[in-house]
């Protein structure tokens, strides 16, 4: 019986309980409102703690955010995030702000008795930087012209609305001169310098502008080229004077480089059509220059379609190269240049002019040197196989039939004494003879063909190749071998260098009546050869 009673009045007092709670008012949820963090120029992190759902579901709850105080979901001017529903700590991300901007927070709860606020916090979003950009090195440099560019390599929290290049002529040049625009965003960007002068000293930086300012790269520097100079004489199809000074040509080249006046030195280029290489490739140093070439290099068949050209150097680069103008050469003065020239014998020899150089046109007769002492005169075939001093001959020693026309035959040795040819001759030196094949003859293939005298009055049939466009007249005075005996007369024009190969021989130049070609052989140096001199220049 007890027992009944102690379980009636436990439900009794349950029933009280439950009474007395369902008879508590209901209320809106009892929220706060977390500090801000983590704040930039258009975010920002915050949140709240539902503390209490007054009595009733909570069923939304976030943030929301204005520039104005007291901030409400319903306000037009606000911004407000949801984040889940009942009790609890939340987390809300605000984003879509305005940099440099102060901001109004409060947290939010909802249940059915209505929406309750937290406490009101404030914060100032980050400010937005100048951008961050590096200027690119100047290329492609003309005399008017160049490229540049730069890099943006941050925009500072803004957007890039311009970018570009700025120069002057003064330091740390700025937007309110001279500049390109080059779009927006970042990255890199190149731009086109226009409308420079020439030989002149241009600052350049690169800009980036955003809400905060326009920023400036690095500082670079470049120097714009010459421009053409004026090319004075010869002029575009003007004919080179050639002067005469005593037994010497003068040719000059006229500039004027007024118009690159801070340059240090300059390039004169001039060239000779068909040639492999350049007559002059020079540096000089005259702002105005005058070039006088000596000595008879301009063969007449050579006189036209020259050309020439210049250019500066500043700064350490070679600017542009001129226009190219094209000249023409004038007969040379012959009065300048020996159409003869006479041994100590009194033998007269006609001349030849090709190119740069001045020959004999005959073969060398002399019996003396040209000190007036006599050369050795060799009959006998014993003793010239065992000469090891200057000796000459005639082909089969008959004077009488050869000396006039094919000349005599000189052993090395008596090319060695440098006193065979006339006072301001010599013997041609290989680099003599491979200037003349090489360089003017278009190589050994062709050039005894052009050397030797065409037809066949001295030449043996069939003289094959012959022209003798360059005047040069190769005669077939044939050899005596270091044997001291003959050969080949009418047949092969072989005619010694001074070079010496080795100490039993020597460096000499053949042509075949059977070739075309010319031959760079080395010969014993008691071999005996035909001579022709070159002049000394």
């Amino acid at each position: 019986m007890k027992h009944l009673q102690k379980i009636a009045l436990i439900l009794i007092l349950l029933i009280i309980l439950f009474m007395i709670k369902s008879c508590k008012e209901l209320t809106p949820p009892v929220v706060t409102t977390f500090n801000v963090s983590e704040v930039t120029q258009t975010t920002a992190i915050s949140g709240g703690d539902v503390k209490d759902d007054g009595g009733s579901e909570v069923i939304k709850r976030g943030l929301c955010w204005g520039t104005g105080p007291n901030p409400t979901t319903t306000t037009t001017a606000s911004d407000h995030s949801r984040d889940g529903a009942g009790t609890g700590i939340f987390t809300s991300y605000l984003t879509g702000l305005t940099a440099n901007t102060r901001y109004y927070v409060r947290a939010w709860a909802l249940n059915s008795q209505g929406i309750s606020y937290g406490n009101e916090v404030s914060f100032t979003t980050n400010p937005i930087l100048l951008a961050a950009l590096t200027t690119t090195a100047v290329s492609m440099i003309t005399a008017t012209n160049a490229i540049a560019g730069g890099n943006v390599t941050s925009d500072g929290g803004g957007a890039i609305s311009a970018r570009g290049i700025c120069w002057n002529l003064m330091s740390n040049p700025t937007i309110s001169g001279n500049k390109t625009n080059d779009g927006n965003g970042i990255g890199i960007f190149i731009s086109s310098i226009t409308g420079l002068q020439h030989g002149t000293t241009y600052y350049v930086r690169s800009y980036a502008t955003n809400n905060a300012g326009t920023a400036y790269g690095d500082q670079v520097c470049f120097t714009t080229n010459c421009i053409s100079p004026d090319l004075i004489s010869p002029g575009n199809n003007g004919v080179l004077d050639n002067g005469c000074n005593g037994i010497d040509e003068i040719m000059s080249w006229f500039f004027d480089w007024s118009n690159c006046p801070n340059a240090t030195s300059y390039n004169l280029y001039v060239k000779y059509p068909g040639a492999k290489n350049p007559t002059l490739d020079i540096i000089i140093t005259d702002s105005e220059y005058l070039f006088s070439q000596r000595n008879a290099w301009i063969a007449y068949q050579l006189r036209l379609g020259w050309t020439w050209k210049v250019r500066a150097l500043l700064n350490g680069e070679w600017g542009e190269w001129s226009n190219v103008r094209i000249f023409n050469v004038e007969p040379l003065n012959t009065d300048c240049f020996p159409k003869k020239v006479n041994d100590i014998d009194g033998n007269e020899y006609n001349t030849v002019i090709i190119r740069t150089q001045l020959w004999m046109k005959e073969n060398l007769r002399t019996t003396k040197y040209n000190d007036g002492s006599f050369i050795y005169n060799i009959r006998d075939n014993t003793e010239w196989s065992n000469l090891k001093t200057p000796g000459y001959c005639w082909f089969n020693n008959d004077s009488a039939s050869n000396k006039n026309i094919f000349g005599g035959l000189y052993n090395w040795y008596a090319v060695n004494t440098g006193k065979l040819c006339p006072v301001g001759w010599h013997v041609p030196t290989d680099t003599d003879w491979t200037t003349l094949i090489n360089e003017y003859l278009s190589g050994m293939n062709v050039a005894g063909g052009k050397l030797k005298e065409a037809g066949t009055e001295h030449w043996a049939s069939p003289n094959y190749g012959a022209t003798n466009e360059t005047d040069f007249t190769a005669l077939p005075g044939g050899f005596r071998y270091s044997n001291g005996l003959f050969g080949r007369l009418r047949e092969v024009a072989d005619f010694w260098s001074s070079s010496e190969n080795s100490t039993s021989s020597a460096l000499d130049y053949g042509i075949d009546n059977l070739y075309e070609k010319i031959n760079r052989d080395s010969d014993p140096k008691n071999g005996g050869f035909s001579i022709r001199c070159i002049k000394d220049y």
